[in-house]
């Protein structure tokens, strides 16, 4: 899975907070500004919707 259809996951199933800054990493993703801080910030929250189950809705 791609860093675009992570960030998809996390803004289809992830806790309102979390799934709009992962539509905000992907709209900079489409063509605002994107770079190594702002590709690692996206892992992260990447990484924490996946290790932590209270980031999903309905928690």
């Amino acid at each position: 899975m791609d860093l675009r259809e992570q960030l998809g996951q996390v803004v289809s199933s992830a806790a309102p907070a979390q799934s709009e800054r992962a539509q905000q990493f992907l709209e900079a993703l489409d063509g605002g500004p994107w770079d190594d801080s702002t590709e690692a910030a996206a892992r992260e929250l990447i990484d924490a919707y996946l290790h932590d189950p209270y980031l999903t809705k309905g928690h």
